[in-house]
């Protein structure tokens, strides 16, 4: 008899197969599990990876838009930006106590005193550290706002954000507080991280703004440049008034010559500039236009014209000059080669008087006179100097039906040296007689500088650069110079 498989077999290979179907069907499943979790974990792991990519090309485009908005304020700031915290991301920077300001515009010059900030000290450039630590600030304000973990870059010192300045290039060089800080982002199975340290090339006018204000207004004095001119430029054409062609000349004032005068003619120098220098208004001094300026006008006039010049444009830089107040004088010297002590022709100055209390003709004779019976006496002699007011008797010399005057004596004057009666003394003279005027001026005045060409993504707006700043200058201190010194920045 034959044998085949038998049931048992058969069960055997069954179960056989199905274990290794369930197998192959188990791995393909395992294996397809995996793929998916591997295929997770790397999607998650890229988009976290993009993420820090997003993350480090934004704080690679803040450092530019950090240095233009820490250029917007410390500009506005006058060039300043101090900080008083050594933790001064804690605080806004200010204008230094040391600097007097007003209404949050800092004095850069008050006469002969200078407050700007020093850009080209060779130990420290006080400017571009104002704008290191102002770029901090606005640096680490921006990488506090990502969404992944980025280090501290303020505050500073240890120098986290570092500013350089070369051929009108800025480089501004980002590093964290501590060398080891980095980007991170970590994730369950994962962690990224990257190098914090960003580093970008700017070209903007910030210095150029700074360097163009500071030229014209503290290292050269324009505004009392100006008044130095104005004073040079006072015109004064014939003003020799002993010539008859001068008499009426109105352009005499800076010196006026009036030749000899006696000590009786009384000469006020500023009545003969008022006389002799004056012009009608224009309306370049906003007066009016049918009215009459005097010296001190024209002088202002002159000098505003001067200031006006110092807004002439550089390039694309430009300057706007507000004259908050202005205020001008002259002073007038009178002058002399010689003085003649008894000029005949000046005229007498002290006449002739009888001694007072003195009726007796045998008083002593007076300095300039003597006394003597007159004429018309009827009775002449030494001792006697009589008239009869009444019908006189020559006969009985008497004085009938009247009376006596007995003290009829009569005073005669000397005629002194210049041939004047009566006269004791005679003016003196002046020789060469000449009024001098000097005029001086101040002003108060704020100043706007920009970049008229060039705007720059700032606080969310294209923007200008304006530099502002205060200057009180002239050839006398006659305008007092406010402050409040409350400011901070907004």
């Amino acid at each position: 008899m034959r044998k085949g498989i038998g049931p048992i077999a058969i069960a055997l290979i069954g179960v056989t197969i199905g274990i290794a179907i369930v197998g192959v069907i188990s791995v393909n499943l395992i294996y397809r599990i995996e793929t998916f979790v591997r295929t997770v974990r790397e999607s998650r792991m890229v988009e976290k990876i993009n993420d820090v990519e997003f993350v480090k090309k934004a704080m690679q485009q803040a450092v530019p838009y950090s240095f233009y908005e820490a250029s917007f304020s410390v500009l506005k700031l006058g060039g300043f930006c101090k900080y008083n915290d050594p933790n001064f991301c804690r605080e806004d920077c200010k204008i230094p106590k040391e600097v007097p300001s007003l209404e949050c515009i800092p004095w850069w010059r008050t006469y002969d005193k200078i407050y700007s900030p020093d850009l080209e000290s060779k130990n420290i450039n006080i400017f571009l550290s104002y704008l290191s630590n102002r770029t901090s600030k606005i640096y680490d304000e921006y990488a506090a706002s990502m969404p992944i973990s980025t280090p501290k870059y303020c505050p500073q010192p240890p120098g986290n954000v570092k500013v350089e300045e070369l051929n009108g290039w800025f480089q501004i060089n980002a590093s964290s507080e501590d060398k080891g800080s980095t980007i991170s982002l970590a994730g369950e199975f994962f962690e990224i991280t990257d190098s914090a340290n960003f580093t970008d090339n700017v070209r903007i006018s910030t210095t150029e703004i700074y360097r163009f204000g500071k030229e014209r207004f503290v290292d050269n004095d324009g505004i009392k440049t100006a008044f130095v001119e104005a004073e040079e430029e006072m015109p004064n054409a014939c003003c020799d008034l002993t010539k008859s062609e001068c008499e009426g000349e109105t352009n005499c004032c800076r010196e006026i010559f009036y030749g000899d005068l006696c000590e009786s003619e009384v000469l006020n120098c500023d009545t003969g500039l008022e006389k002799h220098c004056f012009k009608k208004a224009s309306s370049e001094c906003d007066l009016d236009k049918d009215g009459i300026i005097n010296a001190d006008e024209k002088y202002s006039c002159t000098a505003q014209e001067k200031i006006r010049k110092l807004e002439e444009q550089k390039g694309d830089l430009k300057v706007k000059i507000n004259l908050d107040h202005i205020r001008v004088l002259h002073e007038s010297f009178k002058s002399y080669t010689n003085f003649v002590e008894d000029a005949c022709e000046c005229g007498c100055r002290d006449v002739c008087e009888k001694g007072e209390g003195c009726t007796d003709h045998n008083c002593p004779p007076g300095n300039c006179g003597y006394w003597e019976c007159p004429r018309d006496a009827e009775i002449n002699n030494e001792t006697h100097c009589w008239k009869c007011y009444g019908t006189f008797s020559k006969e009985t010399e008497e004085c009938q039906d009247g009376y006596w005057n007995t003290n009829y004596w009569e005073w005669k004057c000397n005629t002194n040296e210049c041939g004047i009666n009566c006269c004791e003394d005679v003016y003196g003279k002046y020789e060469n007689v000449r009024c001098s005027y000097k005029y001086f001026g101040a002003a108060n005045a704020t100043i706007d500088v920009w970049d008229d060409n060039s705007r720059y993504p700032i606080y969310g707006a294209w923007q200008k650069l304006h530099l502002y700043f205060r200057v009180a200058s002239g050839t006398r201190n006659l305008v007092e110079v406010g402050t409040d010194n409350k400011c901070k920045l907004l």
